[in-house]
């Protein structure tokens, strides 16, 4: 008879779960703070909001509304949505089983590479400028038709190496399902540089205080009407819950 193997059961670190809930806490309540210090404030937000049909959620989810007129009534109709996620380390910022370090000082390195490349574009395929451009500061190029192989080629494994860093995050997967015009990342000062963060995507730097600095603007997404309206529904029903249990009642399904 083979001799039995006894496995060791590790309880959960009850008191690292509980500093990474606090954390997360205050890194919500920082991104709540920030948007209700704007000058545009949120007509409703929520906390741990569903961002689509899967099970993906934000840590916090707003949106901003605007009265349009239909049939002679002014309604109001969603106007503008945004989603953050709250990231305590820079290990929720990348996808897992890789070694970020050598990917991203690879990807850092290609980006000087593509900036001199596009040097030479702007001084030898002046065609692929806008002519629509007045000034020559604020013209915009077409690199993407560039003939420069070089160019391509670095474009290409800067590409390979973004889908590496981000695949299966939930940032990717928020990001493809559209559900929202701003998507932020939340992270701790002094965790994650700038531009390791997923692109399309801005970034909130918190500090110990809970001061928030906008470290990068998110780009304008292009999510369907439908698509906010989803997002609007489930903040709604996610303040529901949180009026809930104030009040102390449950809500049986």
């Amino acid at each position: 008879m083979a001799n039995p193997v006894y496995l060791k059961y590790r309880r959960p670190n009850a008191r690292q779960a509980a500093s990474e809930a606090r954390r997360r806490f205050l890194l919500r309540r920082a991104v709540v703070q920030w948007l209700f210090s704007q000058g545009n404030r949120p007509d409703g937000f929520a906390l741990d909001v569903p961002t689509s049909m899967t099970s993906d959620r934000g840590d916090v989810a707003a949106f901003w509304s605007a009265p349009v007129r239909i049939d002679r009534r002014t309604l109001l109709s969603p106007l503008h949505t945004c989603i953050v996620i709250c990231a305590l380390d820079r290990k929720e910022c990348y996808a897992a089983s890789i070694n970020p370090d050598a990917l991203y000082n690879e990807l850092s390195s290609l980006r000087k590479e593509l900036s001199h490349l596009e040097e030479q574009i702007r001084r030898l395929e002046p065609e692929l400028r806008d002519s629509h451009s007045l000034f020559e500061e604020y013209a915009e190029w077409d690199y993407v038709h560039s003939q420069n192989p070089r160019y391509q080629s670095t474009r290409n494994r800067m590409r390979e190496i973004s889908e590496k860093l981000y695949r299966g995050t939930r940032m990717e997967r928020i990001q493809k399902n559209v559900a929202a015009t701003e998507l932020y990342v939340a992270i701790p000062e002094g965790t994650v540089f700038t531009d390791e963060v997923m692109p399309d995507w801005g970034v909130l730097s918190v500090s110990q205080d809970g001061l928030v600095t906008q470290e990068r603007p998110a780009p304008l997404q292009t999510p369907s009407p439908e698509a906010q309206l989803h997002l609007v529904q489930k903040i709604a029903q996610g303040a529901a819950e949180y009026m809930l249990a104030g009040l102390g009642l449950r809500h049986r399904k």
